[in-house]
């Protein structure tokens, strides 16, 4: 998921990050805007993580994202497809 799709869902995730990292505060989480260096930086700060240990959180955290809207968007795309090419049945 590329920073500017990210940024722009960053609202919706805010509840799986929230549930990842509790002693964050929705103010902070808001203020990231789904950055992912503002958010390794904080983790490291909140839990006292190494960079190396928040980096790997915080990559499995937005793999995990995109993963879920890579399979979300196939789905819509494989509707699309069958609503195309559904036979059209006329009025009687």
């Amino acid at each position: 998921m590329n920073q500017d799709t990210l940024k722009g869902q960053w609202k919706q995730l805010l509840g799986k990050a929230k549930t990842t990292w509790g002693k964050l505060t929705d103010d902070e989480l808001l203020k990231i805007e789904g950055n992912a260096q503002r958010l390794t930086g904080l983790v490291q700060e909140r839990y006292g993580a190494t960079r190396e240990e928040a980096e790997k959180q915080v990559k499995k955290f937005f793999d995990g994202v995109s993963a879920v809207a890579n399979k979300d968007q196939r789905r819509r795309d494989q509707r699309a497809i069958d609503a195309a090419s559904a036979p059209i049945i006329p009025p009687i």
